[in-house]
């Protein structure tokens, strides 16, 4: 089972890790893009990580608080895509208290889906896309 204290958890991981590969991956995405990868995601996780102590124990509102925690700090098109997929994952969750791992091939699914609607992308390229869809399967 996946509750909202796994969630807690996991968003300070995610912070302490952002923290320190930020500058990794604001290079990885000038290659290809802007650069601001790490920036967004430095930015999204902290965030994040502030409100993980007050997640409602409801995993689908839980969800919901991190997306909008999420969104409010970034402005990128990455941070918005990124919010578009928890909060597909956070509909499909809301009303309970935890998840089975099972659910997550389902919830990552919704994910991309949502994510590829709002970036009007395709599957092949070669962004996150392709990665949510390969570990979705």
């Amino acid at each position: 089972m996946i509750a909202v204290s796994d969630l807690r958890d996991a968003a300070q991981r995610l912070k302490d890790a952002m923290e320190i590969e930020a500058d990794a991956l604001n290079s990885a995405d000038g290659a290809l893009g802007d650069g601001d990868l790490g920036i967004t995601m430095r930015s999204g996780s902290r965030a994040v990580a502030e409100k993980a102590p007050d997640l409602p124990e409801d995993i689908g509102m839980a969800l919901m608080a991190c997306a909008q925690a999420f969104m409010k700090v970034s402005s990128s098109s990455y941070g918005t895509l990124l919010a578009t997929g928890l909060m597909a994952a956070a509909k499909e969750t809301k009303g309970r208290d935890a998840i089975e791992a099972t659910d997550l091939p389902g919830l990552l699914r919704a994910a991309r889906d949502k994510m590829m609607e709002r970036g009007k992308a395709e599957l092949g390229g070669k962004t996150v896309l392709d990665s949510l869809d390969a570990i979705a399967t």
